[in-house]
């Protein structure tokens, strides 16, 4: 008998592929004209200007530009250049695959990219998203095995463009910006001081460090604080950056999913993973930190979350960026974690943080491509560039319209003698 879980997952993909072969068919009946007046409209709408660039046929360029839009009244808050006729339809079929796909192959450009994916977020949801939405969250995707794919997809990548993107620090996730905070080195300590302060952590304490990106936070923890870490990463480059990074310290670094954990701690945290691992696994992350956390402990998550009744699956970003992501509700951090025994300590949400941090990591990006092209420039079939730039802009939009908020969440356990008190 079929598991439950695979039915679903094929009930979704068949209606979500059906109603997709409909839109598809019924678009490729409009004339380019009609499709081209349907996605005209819609941007004139958002008060997005457009303006094309192509031949009759729609795929060479002539130095012309035609403006689409001539009511002057409207308040145009960017300007979208199409280079190809066809690109209305691809929206139609595909939505934000189609969206970000067709930038990275050079079919339409923007003078304020930030601002037109901002406006899009602004959109209501398409069928098309929401049933790609059901069917990208009808199945585990994050296996043991499937696990490794966001691995050689994303954090394989060579150091060479996180130490250009991410800074000093190699702090791939939300810096913590307060006022007096000026540069992205500031906000990243400030984070790591944050989440050691909510661990109380003490000298000669054990920390378990779940997920553990390119070291940063266990090298601080053992360096600032004189404890003892262990961390679980299955991406081995990260594992062997991480290896030399915290040469001499009383860290250790397993090459292994974060679910094989073992030993007693008296902190555990993670900072990014809970993203990566879906819904369908929420109580097993929380049946980890049970099994590792002492009586007395202190358990920290820092993730995104989604806005309640938001999509929060994308089809370009499982395809190109994260396979298998999913930001999760905020509500599913209590409902995950209320089988073991764990108070809800407290909960620090500071979105607008990923929004200065994004805007750095762009910026540094950009300031050092020249240096990264040699190496970069022929990933994704010689779309890495374009590709990059959306995925870094897509998400600070999404921080920036609060459909995605940075959360931190600490746990103790029932029965913890000493009473937790939090900090900022």
């Amino acid at each position: 008998m079929m598991p439950l879980d695979f039915l679903e997952c094929m009930f979704w993909y068949v209606v979500f592929r059906g109603y997709q072969m409909a839109v598809a068919f019924v678009t490729w009946l409009l004339p380019t004209s009609c499709a081209k007046r349907i996605g005209r409209s819609e941007f004139a709408k958002y008060k997005i200007k457009i303006t094309t660039d192509y031949d009759g046929d729609g795929t060479s360029l002539n130095n012309k530009t035609t403006s689409l839009i001539r009511d002057e009244e409207k308040l145009i808050k960017c300007e979208v250049v199409v280079h190809n006729a066809k690109l209305f339809q691809r929206f139609q079929v595909d939505d934000i695959l189609g969206v970000g796909e067709s930038y990275m192959e050079g079919w339409w450009d923007s003078d304020d990219l930030l601002e037109v994916i901002r406006i899009g977020l602004s959109m209501p949801a398409s069928l098309t998203e929401v049933l790609g939405d059901r069917y990208l969250n009808a199945v585990n995707k994050q296996t043991t095995l499937q696990s490794l794919a966001v691995a050689r997809v994303h954090y394989c990548l060579s150091p060479e463009l996180w130490e250009a993107m991410l800074g000093p620090t190699m702090n791939y996730t939300c810096g913590y910006w307060k006022k007096d905070t000026h540069t992205l080195e500031e906000a990243q300590i400030n984070k790591m001081d944050l989440v050691a302060k909510k661990l109380k952590l003490k000298p000669g304490m054990k920390v378990l460090d779940l997920g553990c990106g390119w070291g940063s936070a266990a090298h601080y923890m053992a360096t600032h604080h004189n404890v003892s870490v262990v961390a679980y990463n299955n991406c081995p480059e990260q594992v062997g950056y991480c290896r030399r990074k915290c040469k001499g310290l009383d860290v250790t670094i397993h090459c292994d999913d974060y679910r094989n954990a073992t030993g007693t701690f008296d902190a555990v945290y993670s900072i990014g993973l809970f993203e990566h691992i879906g819904h369908t696994n929420g109580k097993g992350y929380f049946q980890v930190v049970h099994r590792c956390l002492t009586q007395e402990g202190v358990a920290l998550v820092q993730t995104t979350v989604s806005a309640d009744n938001e999509i929060r699956t994308c089809r370009w970003s499982d395809k190109y960026i994260f396979p298998g992501g999913e930001f999760p509700y905020s509500h599913e951090m209590l409902s995950a974690s209320k089988d073991f025994g764990f108070v809800l300590e407290d909960v620090h949400s500071f979105g607008r943080s990923y929004v200065k941090t994004l805007a750095e990591w762009h910026r540094n990006f950009n300031a050092h491509w020249d240096e990264l092209e040699p190496k970069f420039a022929s990933l994704v079939e010689g779309k890495f560039y374009r590709m990059w730039n959306f995925y870094l802009l897509a998400g600070l939009a999404h921080y920036d319209t609060r459909l995605a908020q940075l959360v931190q969440f600490t746990y103790t356990r029932l029965g913890r003698k000493e009473e937790y008190v939090s900090v900022r």
